[in-house]
């Protein structure tokens, strides 16, 4: 199978689960019933963290799966070694400071929304 249907295909997979998963959290009643003023508040927190985390999930299990898939090891190549990686400064400060972003959000949002 080739490259770029490979990630269409996970691409898609990916778009599917993001959509399922959300209709699924919101299908759910996970509350009971609201006893309080602050239960409106609680519920739409709980709402917006996981409509944030979901894609955030799938999108880590999907790079997972996918590389596992692209990149096994082919028969003959048990004693073969990987070419050398070498570091990707832009690569290593965008998967770093993209996630505390979104962490640092979600963190002041319940912030906000809790105290």
């Amino acid at each position: 199978m080739s490259r770029n249907r490979s990630l269409t295909i996970a691409g898609v997979a990916a778009t599917i689960a993001v959509a399922v998963a959300i209709v699924i959290s919101f299908a759910i009643h996970w509350f009971p019933a609201q006893a309080s003023t602050q239960a409106k508040n609680s519920d739409r927190l709980y709402h917006v963290l996981v409509i944030a985390s979901i894609p955030i999930f799938v999108l880590v299990v999907t790079v997972i799966l996918y590389s596992v898939w692209q990149f096994r090891m082919r028969p003959g190549e048990e004693l073969k070694d990987g070419p050398p990686i070498h570091g990707n400064t832009r690569l290593e400060v965008f998967w770093t400071a993209i996630p505390t972003v979104l962490l640092l959000g979600m963190v002041a949002y319940s912030f906000v929304v809790l105290s």
